[in-house]
């Protein structure tokens, strides 16, 4: 469902979580290129393995986007 920029993001944070490399790892592209599509693949990914990522937002409106995401003031 990714297309090839989304994959090789994908297989290098997923694969930077699962070194436990601890890096700050920073999405900026356009609206409509697949960002929270690929933020939510990745969230489900490391659930699936057992994980339990922790999604924190700037604002409201992206935490109401991202699955089981929540703001950064509330947290």
């Amino acid at each position: 469902m990714l297309n090839a920029e989304l994959r090789t993001a994908f297989n290098f944070i997923l694969g930077s979580i699962e070194r436990e490399e601890g890096r700050l790892i920073f999405l900026d592209a356009l609206g409509g290129t697949g960002k929270t599509f690929l933020l939510n693949i990745l969230l489900s990914a490391i659930q699936t393995q057992e994980g339990s990522p922790i999604a924190v937002c700037s604002s409201g409106i992206a935490a109401t986007i991202l699955n089981g995401a929540t703001t950064a003031h509330s947290t």
